[in-house]
């Protein structure tokens, strides 16, 4: 029997993106002898199906996973197994449907992805070529003011099969294209929103190039203020090169900001040795922020010892009204998130919502 991996057909939610695998196969089908089932999602670790079978933890079953490239055969051990419809039969009378996700074993998997890496790589330089890197604006505002501060400027990538934006730049720092890839996205930036102070997302990679402080770079032409942000997991052999570079961008005048904080786990010495302007909260200490909890007390420490550091906090990913009130409460000067705005081009105007 024959599964199809879905892919691209609807946009994940928040949840959605936190389960997933770090990489993903595309374009793949599976077979499995004697298994009627709907391919959801595959990685080179994992699969999660949807099918009529009642499956068990422990169950394992062969598949063949077949691409132009070639095809695999290995076993998989079902890990988790659940009912998908609340009832043992649907109303329209169809059977009930079971979501199952296995682990992978077998021959060559991560030998045989659905993209060979030469031609990702060569996605990369026709993007480069092209131009076609996209980029998209979501307002940061002030809490204080009901303003928009500022927007951060999002990379989106053009190839399917590099949606990832992650990938996207692994891809390219193996390439050794990621200096050329944050530039074609400063660049559009800029160029789309040269009236805008602007949040812009260096990979740690590019701290290996020279791009950034080149005077010809676009952030030295903006007549606007530009915060560089700075994932917190930089690693540790790429932090004084890092440093090094931060201290020349704010010679230009460039500020810093320390982006995710809270993502992983936080090396305090960041905080310290780069003083970045601002330290943005990561969406996992704001969802489903309410005062006077656990959660509460702890980001309020966090934002008191940003502020003693001095740098100012904004709070990423506020999706609720309850959320806003709590990170107000906790003395955060600064928010962005679907709740106050989705990104978009062009930038969307910047108005405070109603209930505020």
């Amino acid at each position: 029997m024959t599964g199809t991996l879905i892919d691209g057909g609807r946009r994940a939610g928040p949840k959605e993106e936190q389960r997933r695998p770090r990489s993903r196969l595309l374009n793949v089908t599976a077979e499995s002898p004697g298994l009627d089932f709907t391919l959801l999602e595959l990685s080179p670790i994992g699969m999660s199906i949807e099918t009529t079978s009642r499956l068990s933890v422990g169950e394992v079953r062969t598949f063949i996973l077949r691409h132009k490239h070639g095809m695999i055969r290995l076993e998989g051990e079902v890990r988790w197994s659940r009912l998908h419809l609340t009832s043992e039969t649907a109303e329209d009378g169809s059977p009930s449907r079971y979501r199952a996700g296995f682990e992978l074993s077998g021959e060559g998997l991560l030998a045989h992805p659905s993209v060979p890496e030469e031609e990702k790589i060569e996605a990369i330089r026709e993007i480069l070529e092209k131009q076609t890197l996209r980029v998209v604006f979501q307002p940061i505002y002030s809490l204080k003011e009901g303003t928009v501060f500022a927007y951060e400027a999002l990379a989106r990538s053009p190839v399917a099969e590099l949606a990832s934006l992650p990938e996207l730049y692994q891809v390219a720092a193996l390439a050794g294209l990621v200096g050329e890839l944050g530039r074609q996205h400063r660049t559009q930036a800029v160029a789309e929103a040269p009236d805008l102070p602007l949040f812009l997302n260096v990979n740690p990679h590019e701290f290996d190039y020279g791009w950034l402080v080149q005077p010809d770079d676009p952030i030295f032409q903006h007549d606007h203020q530009v915060f560089i942000e700075v994932t917190e997991n930089v690693s540790v052999s790429r932090f004084r090169q890092c440093l090094n570079v931060l201290e020349e961008l704010r010679g230009k005048g460039i500020r810093v900001a320390i982006d995710d904080l809270g993502a992983g786990f936080s090396n305090l010495r960041y905080l310290n040795e780069l003083a970045p302007d601002f330290v943005k909260i990561d969406r996992s200490l704001i969802a489903g922020l309410r005062d006077a909890t656990r959660q509460f007390r702890l980001l309020e420490s966090i934002v008191a010892m940003c502020h003693n550091l001095g740098s100012k906090v904004i709070a990423e990913g506020v999706e609720h009204a309850d959320e806003l009130v709590a990170i107000d409460h906790a003395g955060i000067e600064y928010c962005q998130g679907y709740l106050l705005g989705r990104p978009e081009l062009p930038a969307p105007a910047g108005s405070w919502p109603a209930f505020r």
